[in-house]
């Protein structure tokens, strides 16, 4: 496993501290597993605060596992459709595809309009990436 440069935790202590971000997870249950991996040594003292909710109008993060099948495709759409306006779209692993645009096809290949803020390959990602991920997507971009 690598280890975090002092500089970067210190910086992720630092917002891990002041953030809490619910997240909305759709897909297998092993997605779950990997969210919950981040209150687990030595991520815990370094992550954002991430609370797992199913509820998602209250989802600051919807989170994307799993492939998008003509089964599962009308119950994300209605999720996402029915969204808080201000939450993040995280595509995590190789299975969610995209546009060359970021927007999430549907399962005959047509772009939705649904567009991922944040695509984290990996299957499982680690839990420093699936970190390093949220925070990149809450974090404020300096101009």
């Amino acid at each position: 496993m690598q280890k975090l440069s002092g500089y970067l935790k210190t910086s992720l202590l630092n917002w891990a501290m002041k953030r809490l971000v619910r997240v909305a997870v759709f897909g297998p249950t092993l997605a779950s597993a990997e969210w919950i991996s981040l209150t687990t040594t030595p991520y815990a003292r370094y992550r954002p605060r991430v609370q797992l909710t199913t509820f998602t109008p209250e989802a600051e993060l919807l989170a994307l596992h799993g492939p998008i099948t003509s089964l599962n495709w009308p119950l994300i759409q209605k999720w996402l459709s029915d969204k808080n306006p201000r939450a993040k779209i995280l595509v995590v692993g190789p299975d969610v595809l995209l546009d060359s645009k970021g927007f999430i096809l549907n399962p005959e290949g047509i772009a939705s309009p649904f567009k991922a803020d944040f695509l984290l390959p990996g299957c499982p990602p680690a839990p420093q990436d699936l970190m390093a991920a949220v925070q990149s997507i809450f974090e404020v971009k300096h101009v």
